[in-house]
């Protein structure tokens, strides 16, 4: 529940001050360095296999949509 909470509060439209003093002032950094444990009560071995899987998915990403682009540049 905590880590949908984190969530919540990272995707809402909250100002910023309101979110530093929820989340820690570094809050809109990546990964582990913008989490603050005692805020959100998330461990950081969670939110650092949260950021390496969004990487690896947008890695994937990446190398599909170059491969799709060498099909279609071949096909033209």
């Amino acid at each position: 529940m905590c880590g949908i909470a984190r969530n919540s509060v990272l995707m809402s439209g909250y100002p910023d001050e309101v979110k530093k003093a929820w989340l820690g002032v570094d809050y809109k950094q990546a990964g582990i360095a913008g989490h603050d444990i005692r805020r959100s009560n998330v461990p950081n071995t969670r939110i650092g296999y949260r950021y390496d899987v969004l990487c690896e998915e947008l890695h994937l990403l990446k190398v599909a949509y170059h491969s799709r682009q060498e099909v279609i540049l071949f096909h033209l």
